[in-house]
């Protein structure tokens, strides 16, 4: 797979992972995802709703997830 469609492929793993209760693989699966393309990422339906339940469970915000949300603008 090759650029979006390979970001597109990282964000269902994420929420794989975020499913099986692995909040910070799903967290760095989404960063690799937002590298494909930062812009694209940004509008990204998936990501948002995995990053909102990440952020919702961690009691402290990870360095992870706190990129996330400042690159999804969730703040």
């Amino acid at each position: 797979l090759q650029g979006i469609s390979w970001g597109a492929h990282l964000m269902d793993v994420a929420q794989a992972h975020l499913d099986a209760g692995h909040r910070r693989t799903a967290a760095t699966t989404l960063l690799e995802a937002r590298s494909v393309s930062p812009v694209w990422f940004r509008h990204q339906r998936v990501a948002r709703q995995v990053t909102e339940d990440i952020r919702e469970a961690e009691t402290r915000l990870t360095p992870a997830t706190r990129a996330l949300v400042k690159a999804l603008d969730l703040a």
